[in-house]
């Protein structure tokens, strides 16, 4: 058995620990936002533009990241990725113009869209399908960790240090990670298997892949779209105070970074395909749940739910999609393409959102919870193939 199939080898801690330091890094100024843009007093259109270039940034990177890997390996990548950081936060000390702070946010999605591709190119090329749900599963619950740790050192920091010193640490902390990668990365390269090599072409193979993405796609959307629906919603509707709203993201944080392990698992079992359709029903069923709740403790019920049922479905998404690609001689490219769809998507959402919630605080609940209903129709059709052969 090699040593990449076990999940204490040397190789996938230490992408374990890169994602932590990456998520960290991502959250981390989360708390010092309001602040920046209160005290610079951006107008109120300057905050869904500043969403739209880090989505933006994104879209594009993914895309192009995606052919990079075709001949570049993604600790290379990886390693551009944190010294662009750790500049980007440098420079957010010196911008009080939002032309400028909103380019520099595109260049957080740029380092955002270079990272989720490669880390889901190596957790794939670290495992193999007997084990790659129970690593999925890890990996994905490293990534919740990060966003618990983040925004409490973001906090705590803007607190003692202000907002310029929330960017000092940030930028610390992508030197921290830069160093770790030069250490770790000869041990982690040995272990990662590497699909055949091909000529850099232009292809639509990624169309073929993309339903089974879908998870990935489902995963991503509600982050971006809870993290706007949901403050907003529970102060308008049940008149929670921003304080309170803070303990749903930390709740659905720590539900996610304990079970998540515990869906991979599921996930590299017999079960994989109940568990998968199951949770993404069980999830669009919570969100129109919580349109409908009328006190906010069943809405709170509805939300536990729904992020329960989250924390199964997206190792289990991921395994599906990382055993169809792991062969394939343009992984990386399908991987990185598909991540720009994913963004794009997000794109658009992020632009019709506020606009939907301002015509009905409730539509965008109805609207989240019938997409994700219509998520598990590729994951029907690719079961009744594999049942059919």
């Amino acid at each position: 058995m090699k040593e990449r199939n076990s999940i204490l080898s040397f190789s996938f801690l230490a992408l374990l620990f890169t994602a932590l330091v990456i998520n960290m890094g991502v959250s981390i100024i989360i708390p010092a936002m309001p602040i920046i843009i209160t005290k610079n007093e951006f107008s109120q259109f300057f905050f869904t533009l500043s969403f739209v270039g880090l989505l933006l940034g994104r879209f594009i990177m993914s895309n192009i990241t995606g052919y990079l890997l075709i001949k570049h390996s993604p600790l290379m990548l990886l390693l551009m990725a944190f010294g662009l950081h750790a500049t980007t936060m440098t420079l957010f000390i010196f911008v009080h113009d939002e032309i400028y702070f909103v380019l520099l946010r595109a260049c957080e999605g740029i380092f955002e869209g270079i990272v989720s591709v490669a880390l889901q190119v190596m957790v794939i090329a670290l495992s193999t399908p007997e084990d790659r749900g129970k690593k999925m599963g890890i990996f994905q619950s490293s990534f919740a960790l990060g966003f618990m740790i983040g925004p409490a050192i973001g906090g705590t920091t803007l607190q003692l240090f202000g907002s310029q010193g929330v960017f000092h640490v940030t930028s610390l902390l992508m030197i921290v990670g830069f160093i770790w990668l030069l250490f770790s990365a000869q041990g982690i390269r040995k272990e990662m298997s590497t699909p055949s090599k091909t000529i850099p072409k232009f292809t639509l193979d990624f169309i073929a892949y993309l339903p089974l993405y879908s998870g990935a796609i489902l995963q991503r959307g509600l982050y971006v779209a809870l993290s706007i629906l949901l403050p907003l919603y529970l102060v308008d509707r049940f008149q929670l105070s921003p304080y309170q709203v803070g303990f749903y993201f930390t709740g659905s944080a720590v539900i996610t970074t304990f079970l998540m392990p515990i869906g991979g698992r599921v996930a590299d079992t017999s079960y994989i395909n109940l568990s998968l359709l199951t949770s993404i029903c069980s999830m669009g069923i919570s969100l129109l749940g919580c349109g409908l709740s009328e006190k906010i403790e069943y809405f709170t019920l509805f939300y536990a739910l729904e992020t329960l049922a989250f924390a199964f479905m997206a190792p289990a998404a991921m395994k599906k999609f990382g055993d169809a690609v792991q062969s394939h001689p343009l992984r990386g490219q399908i991987v990185g393409t598909s991540s720009s769809m994913r963004e794009l998507i997000n794109i658009i959402m992020v632009l019709f959102l506020v606009p939907i919630y301002h015509a009905s605080n409730q539509l965008p609940w109805f609207l989240l919870g019938i997409l994700t209903l219509l998520v598990s129709l590729p994951y029907i059709h690719k079961r009744r193939i594999e049942l059919a052969i």
